[in-house]
């Protein structure tokens, strides 16, 4: 990329042409899901009646299998509940 030799670290190249990195990629894929398919995911405020710390967090879906823990829905709302509240 750019000319530049083959053991730099490509952090700040990326950086320095506004490109994502594949993790940060990935982060901006499964919340863009989840923001199309907010429909089907309820707040914890909204599911139990009681006032609880984690009232703005989504609800896990129940999974059993691992190959459905790895699915992009329970993994962008597992995501999306470890982001801090401001945002």
């Amino acid at each position: 990329m750019r000319g530049s030799p083959t053991r730099v670290s490509c952090k700040p190249l990326f950086q320095k042409l506004d490109i994502l990195t594949m993790p940060s990629q990935y982060i901006l894929f499964l919340m863009m899901f989840l923001v199309n398919n907010f429909h089907y995911c309820p707040f914890k405020s909204s599911v139990q009646e009681i006032n609880i710390r984690e009232k703005i967090q989504l609800c896990k879906p129940i999974a059993n299998f691992v190959s459905h823990q790895r699915g992009e829905y329970y993994v962008s709302v597992k995501i999306f509940n470890a982001l801090p509240a401001p945002i």
